[in-house]
């Protein structure tokens, strides 16, 4: 199903690990991104996809680390759609070429390449826990399963309409999802819609394409996992609650290894949280709390027994980490960790020797990070992470940081590289979970419907009271930082309280509400949008929501940020509230891309932003207006 809006400006903001020095944030954006995509079933191999100024796979040995890793590279031209391994020596992936598609087989015994199949059309290789032969892919609207014995196509299977297959379970089709947000199970060669849950925002089956496991909200309050099954007496779709938490929305769960139950779920409330279905995976939760008690983190894959797992881990003082978990062995293996140029596999640690690795780490020069719960009434709570300098002083600086989306993002304990910056260079960085942020549960969002501008104004006065009273800063040494709706939520407070705050920085600014609901194209994100921020058919409503018919009011300076090939955020939005700013003699700045995306992707992006943004709050601190 279509999300409705605004969700952006996430991705990109998440680090490195221990550093001696001052960190540049440029770094994160210039190293080239390892990402570990699958393990094969005896748990003796990885694959990697590694992209820097060209893509490659990496196939690492874990069993031996003398032999070398195999490595494929693709050409410039060459876009990677999908990588899957099957049966341990076989890897096949798919790379694109404009409108054309090509399915390839690399032996790893014999290091020989072959073409299986090309083509044109938009391509997907289908999910396959198994890792067995045949291997099924969709091209359009069709799938197909491919036969390695036979070398071509054995069979053909048509799509119900508008729809993905997710996975295949016994080399046929298992699962679908319409683009309408429709599920569909495969059973006895027809499709079979599964009426009753809705939104779907993750689904796993088991090995038999038996029970479909969803993510979802379904009738409750709260995003949990929902079990379905086809009732052979009723003829009908069964569809139960398996678990959800009493308070936050879940955010992902896993299988276990074999595939025949759900493992865990995960969730955040102020720090990451987990429920444990599977005592395999309380073994990898309990290696991980040897790291850190709070550590964030994901299972990437296993191998047939379960006693392996890959995983990702990260905390605010940990940057994204790649183990393998060996749960006989009570070891913990580093594979790979953001900007520390270590060869793959190269650091054990073995379970007496967690803790060690936990001291030694909070010696590093990373910032410390409070997360704090603060009580609104209603039995709410808003959520905030708070990262100090070293010489903290009722002098020091504040940037509040306000997230995008606003319904389907939120901020977590996760490493935040832009708030590392910002607190090496010496200002205190905070990030709010205001009211109709993700992840905690219906009633905190529903509280913040229609009248958003007014809530977060709230929520950040109520932010900066606790911040007044612990820290003694004052909310007049203070600048917003916002991208996408965390602009247009930056510059209403500007506007709402032009003489309490320094400055405002907006990345990709979203200006005039009614101008994004007027580019939406389905009724359902159009009716989505109308029940979450309000009625755009009512007059008030629309002028209260541009903020362009205000900026006489604003009093302190901004920088502006904005691509005019922003896919998300109309340019006409950003060049009125230039206009205004003008007409107004309003102190501003801007950087304007040319051809960069709503997220401003790319090295060269990424450095001129933050150049600029330092300069900005550097003369903003320095300089009364």
């Amino acid at each position: 199903m279509n999300r409705i809006i605004l969700i952006v400006f996430v991705g990109a903001f998440s680090v490195l690990n221990s550093v001696e020095a001052a960190f540049d944030i440029n770094r994160w954006f210039q190293e080239p991104q390892s990402t570990p995509v699958t393990m094969s079933r005896s748990g003796d191999k990885v694959v990697w996809v590694v992209e820097d100024q060209s893509i490659q796979l990496i196939v690492q040995n874990l069993s031996d680390q003398e032999t070398p890793s195999i490595q494929i590279k693709l050409s410039d031209q060459q876009r990677l759609v999908a990588v899957a391994l099957y049966e341990e020596e076989h890897l096949i992936y798919a790379v694109a070429e404009g409108e054309s598609f090509r399915l390839i087989h690399f032996n790893l015994k014999t290091e020989q390449r072959k073409l299986l199949v090309r083509g044109k059309g938009k391509f997907r290789l289908v999910s396959n826990h198994q890792q067995t032969f045949p291997i099924l892919y969709q091209v359009d609207h069709q799938a197909f399963a491919f036969s390695m014995s036979d070398g071509l196509v054995s069979e053909t299977f048509e799509l119900p309409k508008n729809s993905t297959i997710t996975h295949v379970s016994r080399g046929q089709p298992c699962a679908a999802i319409s683009n309408a947000g429709v599920l569909y199970q495969f059973r006895e060669k027809n499709w079979y819609q599964v009426d009753g849950i809705e939104p779907i925002r993750k689904i796993e089956v088991d090995q038999y394409c038996d029970t479909i496991w969803v993510m979802s909200e379904g009738n409750a309050d709260r995003v949990g996992i929902w079990q379905v099954r086809f009732d052979e007496k009723s003829k009908s779709y069964a569809t139960d609650l398996f678990w959800s938490d009493n308070a936050y929305d879940l955010h992902d769960f896993v299988l276990s290894a074999d595939k025949n139950k759900v493992a865990m779920a995960f969730y955040d409330g102020l720090y990451p949280e987990t429920k444990t279905f599977d005592r395999t995976l309380s073994s990898v939760a309990s290696l991980i709390r040897k790291l850190d008690r709070h550590m964030a983190w994901r299972a990437i894959a296993s191998n047939e027994g379960g006693s392996k797992w890959l995983i990702e881990a990260q905390s605010p003082t940990q940057a994204p980490s790649i183990y393998l978990i060996d749960i006989k062995a009570r070891k913990a293996t580093l594979l790979r960790q953001r900007l520390r140029n270590q060869k793959l596999a190269d650091q054990e640690v073995p379970e007496q020797k967690l803790a060690d690795q936990k001291r030694s780490d909070a010696k590093k020069t990373w910032q410390p990070v409070e997360a704090v719960s603060l009580k609104l009434s209603g039995n709410l709570f808003l959520t905030s992470y708070i990262t100090t300098p070293a010489n903290l002083s009722t002098q020091t600086p504040v940037i509040l940081k306000l997230h995008g989306g606003p319904f389907e993002i939120r901020d977590r304990w996760r490493f935040d590289p832009e708030a590392q910056w910002l607190a090496q260079q010496g200002y205190l960085v905070a990030t709010l979970n205001y009211r109709g942020s993700a992840g905690f549960g219906e009633a905190f969002q529903r509280s913040a419907y229609g009248q958003l501008r007014s809530t977060i104004e709230d929520d950040v006065d109520q932010l900066f009271d606790f911040l007044e009273d612990q820290y003694a800063i004052s909310r007049n040494n203070s600048c917003f930082l916002g991208a996408s709706f965390g602009g247009f939520a930056a510059l209403s407070e500007l506007l709402e309280n032009p003489a309490d705050y320094k400055c405002g920085i907006l990345m990709a600014p979203a200006i005039d509400l009614a101008g994004i609901y007027e580019k939406l194209q389905s009724p359902y994100d159009q009716e989505k949008f109308k029940s979450n921020f309000g009625d755009p058919d009512n007059p008030e409503w629309r002028r209260k929501h541009n903020l362009n018919l205000e900026i006489a009011e604003l009093k302190r300076p901004l920088l502006v940020i904005y691509s005019s090939s922003d896919e998300l955020i109309p340019v006409q939005q950003v060049d009125a509230l230039i206009n205004q700013l003008d007409k107004f003699k309003q102190s501003y700045e801007t950087v304007k891309f040319e051809g960069v995306d709503h997220q401003m992707s790319g090295v060269d992006v990424r450095e001129k932003i933050y150049r600029e943004i330092g300069r900005f709050l550097e003369r903003s601190f320095t300089t009364q207006r």
